[in-house]
Formats: structure tokens, C-alpha cells, sequence
């Protein structure tokens, strides 16, 4: 029987981006799961047990950003790598954290991985695999 491949969420609004990004993923060992919107990546993290996250923190209604301070509260997920991307540059999207906490106060911590977008495929996928070997015990 064949391993399972390495579940990755991909949570983004553009049909065209979700196409991109579940090829590249297939092509490269990985079983993509596409989310339209934070609600439904939220659900689709809690149930399918992910290696990680692709999220586009500009999907509409601030809903990337929204996710992800949901996704770092969450005692279930925050350990949960995400790979975070935006057309607004990374330096803008930092400055942007230090205006969001935890729930508990904490600094709410920068995602494993910042790509401007469109991702670049080796970047991603050198990321993709960073965060894979880092989740393996010693």
C-alpha cells in the first residue's frame, strides 16, 4: 500500500491561484486541499490533520489575517506551520502583527514562512519541505 501523501490546506478566493497551487502541490508528492475562505480552512484544519497551511493573508474581509490569529489561538492548531502570502510586501505585513495579539496577550508570533505573491514555485516548495523536515522527530 502507498504512503499517505502530506495533506496541505490551501486556503485562497481566486479559482485561478487554488488551480496554481493544488498542481504544483500533486505534481510534488502532496494531496492539496482547497479552501475558499477562513471559515472552511479553519474546519478543513480542525478535521484533516495537515502538514501545513498555504494561506493568502489578503483573501477578502481581512479573512487570511483573521485565520491565522485564529489558527495561533487554538491549542489544537497553533503548532500548525503556515506558510503565509500576500501581494502586500513582507515588511508591511510584519508591521501589521505588532497590532494583533493572542487572546492570552502574547505578541501573536510570524508565520513559518512569508512569500510575496504569486509564490514562487521553488521558494514554496523549498519551504513546503523546510517545514517537513523540521516536523520530523530526531
Amino acid at each position: 500500500m502507498k504512503p499517505r501523501r502530506p495533506r496541505i490546506i490551501v486556503v485562497d478566493d481566486e479559482p485561478d491561484m487554488q488551480m496554481f497551487l493544488s498542481t504544483l502541490l500533486r505534481e510534488n508528492g502532496f494531496e492539496p486541499i482547497v479552501a475558499r475562505d477562513a471559515a472552511e480552512g479553519l474546519e478543513k484544519a480542525r478535521s484533516l490533520n495537515p502538514s501545513c497551511i498555504i494561506l493568502n493573508a489578503m483573501i477578502p474581509e481581512d479573512d487570511g489575517v483573521s485565520m491565522y490569529v485564529n489558527l495561533k489561538c487554538d491549542d489544537h492548531l497553533k503548532t500548525l506551520p503556515v506558510i503565509m502570502f500576500s501581494s502586500v510586501a513582507k515588511k508591511i505585513m510584519t508591521q501589521f502583527k505588532y497590532f494583533h495579539s493572542l487572546s492570552d496577550g502574547r505578541p501573536l508570533p510570524e508565520p513559518e514562512a512569508f512569500l510575496e505573491s504569486p509564490p514562487d514555485t521553488e521558494e514554496l516548495l523549498r519551504e513546503i519541505h523546510q517545514l517537513s523536515l523540521e516536523k520530523k522527530p530526531a
